[in-house]
């Protein structure tokens, strides 16, 4: 098992082209860590659907779990569409050892209501400045996305926000 100690990037060098096989490495994990076996939030378990990925824009990655493919790209601001980013791929056996450490102090929880009026649960382990996001939906928690953090400052407002007011 993978120790909040021991998270490095998977892969040395990961370039900005879809390098299948290496996919293929971090869906292996993926599976293994997330869909083949249940991860717990205290008591509660950890969903991830089943649908595989439909984003049109990238079609090489349609034969991946939707989740999957959603933790390793990105939407671009300006065109609305999604990208592949290695970075995040890079990370995304991050996943499970976050998730599972969620007590640790180096893990920054906090709740956030999102404009769509959703709340939902970060996991931000700020050393490493990654995010896991996920929603509790009637009893059980859906993961909704993973990142590497750009903006230290917005996090920490709301992770301290969330500390002294609560949502």
């Amino acid at each position: 098992m993978l120790t909040l100690d021991q998270l490095e990037p998977y892969f040395e060098e990961f370039g900005m082209d879809l390098d299948i096989e290496k996919i293929d490495q971090l869906y292996k994990i993926f599976q293994n860590d997330l869909i083949n076996n249940t991860i717990y939030i205290g008591s509660v378990p950890l969903v991830i659907k089943p649908q595989m990925s439909n984003y049109q824009e990238l079609p090489e990655l349609t034969r991946y779990n939707h989740n999957f493919v959603h933790c390793i790209s990105r939407k671009s601001d300006l065109s609305g569409k999604r990208y592949f980013e290695p970075k995040r791929a890079n990370r995304v056996h991050w996943i499970k050892p976050i998730l599972e450490n969620h007590t640790d102090i180096r893990i920054r929880h906090f709740k956030f209501k999102e404009s769509n009026g959703r709340i939902r649960d970060y996991f931000w382990h700020e050393e490493k400045e990654f995010v896991v996001i996920i929603e509790m939906i009637n009893a059980e928690y859906f993961l909704i996305s993973t990142h590497c953090v750009d903006d230290h400052d917005k996090y920490s407002k709301r992770y301290h926000c969330y500390r002294r007011q609560g949502i």
